[in-house]
């Protein structure tokens, strides 16, 4: 399951300079201009402000950091991250620029310098509901899940209506098999939110690992109607369809999947255990050694278990016996199973 990251969050300053000469009055015109047009989502007019009142007051963190803003927004993080460093580098107290520093090392992976500059700023920003969801995005890219549950918590007590915590949360608590609590979280964001796609989705995949595929077939629906561009969306129904035996339903779904984004691995895994339904040895082991391949050697729930039915079913019993063992290590039942029959 992908972990979903939701929601760019930062900290919008709408401060004005203090005036003491002609040049400083004439950089907060153009200042107070540039938050006009932010707030209107004309960034590039905004940009433009926010730069020439730059020209009349070099030592401006307030433009700088608006312009790191209006570069996040366009997921322009190389510049963003500049313009927040030229912030920092005016006012080393200016906490708000390094807050949106931290949210734009987030985007980069660079999770250690995100958590460095958020400590920075944790006296003013304690009872900050979106301080702690930046800390629960770092702990979940940093697989440290029991931390990341926590800090969503935290993110939830003190904004309550707070739909991506949820959201979020519940998808953390999923990876841990919490599934009751997930759908819980999942069930709260729809409430908050009726149009959060990933909710619904979400709530599809915990069925499908209860078994019930029919409901969660009409969950993963439901987020179609409201995002009909995501890859996983497509994937999930046609997994559901696989189970349920709907095999040419499910191919369509899985190729519509691939036109979408052919390097996703969760499609491959699905489209061999297709493979394997209608008996396609070779097709099967192919397809899951590309998923296996894509997903740089991160465990994908079933593949090692799938790829040890299909060389079992191919005769190749040693490869079987090994895919089945790593299956096992993962806690997989089904592989755990397969592995005292076939290989004891």
């Amino acid at each position: 399951m992908k972990i979903y990251i939701k929601s760019i969050i930062y900290i919008y300053i709408l401060t004005t300079i203090s005036s003491c000469n002609k040049s400083k009055s004439e950089a907060e015109a153009f200042l107070l201009k540039g938050d006009i047009q932010f707030k209107k989502g004309e960034y590039v007019l905004a940009e433009r402000y926010y730069a020439e009142s730059i020209k009349k007051y070099s030592k401006n963190e307030i433009a700088y950091n608006n312009i790191g803003l209006i570069k996040l927004n366009l997921q322009n993080y190389t510049d963003a991250f500049y313009n927040f460093n030229a912030a920092i580098k005016i006012n080393q107290e200016f906490s708000a620029a390094y807050f949106n520093r931290a949210k734009v090392e987030i985007e980069l992976g660079k999770f250690i310098e995100a958590k460095n500059d958020l400590e920075k700023v944790k006296k003013k920003y304690t009872d900050s509901s979106k301080y702690f969801f930046l800390l629960g995005l770092i702990s979940t890219q940093s697989n440290a899940y029991d931390n990341a549950v926590a800090e969503f918590s935290h993110a939830i007590n003190l904004q309550p209506n707070y739909t991506e915590s949820y959201i979020n949360r519940g998808t953390l608590l999923y990876s841990l098999k919490k599934y009751e609590n997930a759908k819980s979280d999942f069930k709260k964001a729809i409430q908050l939110d009726s149009t959060q796609s990933v909710a619904f989705n979400n709530i599809g995949l915990v069925l499908i690992e209860e078994g019930n595929y029919n409901d969660a077939l009409i969950m993963i629906n439901k987020a179609l109607k409201l995002k009909t561009s995501d890859s996983y969306f497509y994937n999930n129904k046609a997994l559901c369809e696989i189970m349920l035996g709907k095999y040419i339903d499910a191919k369509i779904n899985i190729n519509i999947s691939l036109n979408k984004d052919n390097k996703n691995p969760w499609v491959y895994r699905n489209l061999g255990l297709l493979n394997l339904k209608l008996n396609q040895k070779q097709e099967a082991i192919d397809n899951l050694k590309k998923s296996f391949e894509l997903s740089n050697s991160s465990p994908i729930p079933h593949l090692h278990f799938y790829l040890g039915q299909a060389y079992l079913l191919s005769k190749e019993i040693e490869k079987a016996c090994k895919e089945f063992s790593i299956s096992a290590q993962l806690q997989e039942e089904d592989g755990n199973q397969f592995f005292i029959n076939n290989c004891k």
